[in-house]
């Protein structure tokens, strides 16, 4: 029984590395990508190719996985998904899903129809027995455990206490004020969208060997990517990683205990969970609607004696907004995604707003923004 827990983990850990960056870009993002799956291809394939033909060691390939699926995706971003990003949900998975079947016919010209092998160095073949055999740990899943431990909290991290995290929760809000803040907004796009198809990339090379590589393997596994992005929800990173280890779990003991069932566990415990909670079992109170990551801020607000800062936005330093003494402003009612009201706020009518810093007092900073 330990070893079938410890086994689901172990799974789960791995969906989570492979659905990571698709919750990701579609909870910070707002994209659909159903083409996730090609990535965590390449990655497979990157590092099945180095190893079989160049003799190069797993280690060494996994930095090279998580590179080549990261340049494929800032390539495909910046040439075909940007001009997707404003476009309707339902453009968004045609469009991607195309994506998909043209990598699968892709991987099957070049590499061929057949299931590749990978060959794991030593030291990661063995298994550790313990509690007089009750509880068998392999070691490569052990491995993946560690990697993912490491990945979580690297990412809760970066999202959520640094710069680049701000810099991006901003550029979702609201484009056109975070670009007259500095922030280039198509170069957070992209990186954002590099990490999330390098991840991808990364769990596709760790799960050759798990899940097996072959072209199918980006449709075979876009169910189970849905799956831990819709349970687990997009308003945190600790969501979807739970909602990975649950699905893990049902998967490896529904098929060892009932195996003439399969995967119909799984699609059952998926149904059961979205009639319960449609917006995802892990999802704070209030999160439809929520911006994902998203931390107390600030806007700027027009009226009569003047402006002052209400509503929410996540402003990365140095914090500073242009004067809105000038007369060519234009408001728009905007609800807030992070707060309860709805305020009018106002937006630049010209460039002559960025000559005029207005800058946000030492006590509001501390008290409304994340540290950065």
């Amino acid at each position: 029984m330990l070893t079938i827990l410890f086994d689901g983990i172990a799974y789960g850990m791995l969906l989570f590395i492979l659905a990571v960056g698709l919750s990701v870009t579609m909870g910070l993002m707002n994209f659909i990508n159903l083409a996730h799956g090609a990535f965590a291809m390449v990655g497979g394939y990157i590092t099945v190719v180095l190893m079989q033909r160049h003799g190069m060691p797993f280690m060494a390939c996994l930095p090279l996985a998580f590179g080549g699926a990261a340049l494929l995706g800032m390539v495909l971003e910046r040439t075909l998904y940007r001009t997707m990003y404003r476009k309707p949900h339902l453009d968004q998975v045609l469009f991607s899903i195309g994506l998909a079947f043209m990598a699968v016919a892709t991987a099957d010209y070049f590499m061929g129809s057949q299931q590749q092998i990978m060959q794991l160095p030593e030291w990661l073949r063995g298994r550790t027995e313990l509690f007089d055999g009750a509880l068998g740990m392999g070691h490569y899943r052990l491995f993946i455990i560690a990697v993912c431990a490491a990945l979580t909290i690297g990412l809760q991290f970066i999202l959520s206490r640094t710069r680049f995290g701000s810099r991006l929760r901003a550029s979702v809000d609201d484009p056109r004020v975070a670009a007259g803040l500095g922030i280039n907004v198509n170069v957070v796009f992209a990186a954002t969208f590099a990490v999330g198809s390098g991840l991808a990339g990364l769990g596709g090379a760790l799960g050759a060997e798990v899940l097996g590589l072959d072209p199918t393997f980006p449709l075979k596994f876009m169910v189970y990517f849905l799956i831990v992005v819709a349970v687990g929800g997009t308003s945190s990173i600790t969501g979807p990683l739970l909602a990975a280890l649950l699905l893990g779990i049902a998967d490896v003991a529904g098929k060892y205990f009932i195996p003439k069932l399969g995967a119909f566990i799984v699609y059952a415990l998926m149904i059961a969970i979205l009639i319960w909670r449609p917006q995802g079992l892990f999802v704070r109170q209030g999160g439809k609607g929520r911006s994902p990551f998203a931390r107390p801020c600030w806007r700027l607000r027009a009226g009569k004696r003047g402006s002052r800062w209400s509503g929410c936005w996540p402003l990365p330093r140095p914090l500073s907004w242009p004067s809105t003494r000038s007369s060519s402003t234009r408001s728009r009612s905007s609800h807030c995604s992070h707060c309860p009201w709805t305020s009018s706020w106002a937006t630049p009518a010209s460039s002559r707003w960025a000559t005029r810093p207005f800058s946000v007092s030492e006590p509001i900073r501390r008290r409304c923004l994340p540290s950065m």
